[in-house]
């Protein structure tokens, strides 16, 4: 990365976000360092959300939080738990695929997969 000050966010879904700005200075090593919260965990019963896309390393994000990637969530043994409830998944390609854009309603105990 180029010298100077950067924005760098730490994301982890289990854990509250860190934002933190760093300064690089050229020809030398930063390092940092950050103990991340754990967010409350969510008691079931939980909807189950599956993805089926060309491009395994895609972006998934729910509520424009990043989740992982969509081979992550594309086996039968696979899949992301969430509470019932509305969510919009957006699936982010980097191989230049067409990105998707939809909302879902999870139920309890059911699948939703989104292509």
């Amino acid at each position: 990365m180029a010298a100077g000050q950067h924005d760098v966010k730490l994301i982890d879904p289990r854990y509250e976000e860190v934002d933190m700005m760093v300064t690089l200075t050229a020809g030398k090593t930063t390092s940092i360092s950050q103990t991340l919260k754990a967010l409350s965990t969510v008691k079931g019963p939980y909807g189950e959300l599956k993805t089926e896309y060309p491009d395994k390393f895609a972006a998934v994000y729910i509520n424009d939080k990043f989740y992982g990637h969509s081979g992550e969530f594309d086996h039968g043994a696979q899949g992301l738990l969430l509470p019932p409830g509305a969510y919009t998944v957006r699936i982010e390609p980097v191989s230049g695929g067409t990105p998707v854009s939809k909302m879902i309603q999870l139920e309890a105990d059911k699948i939703v997969t989104v292509k």
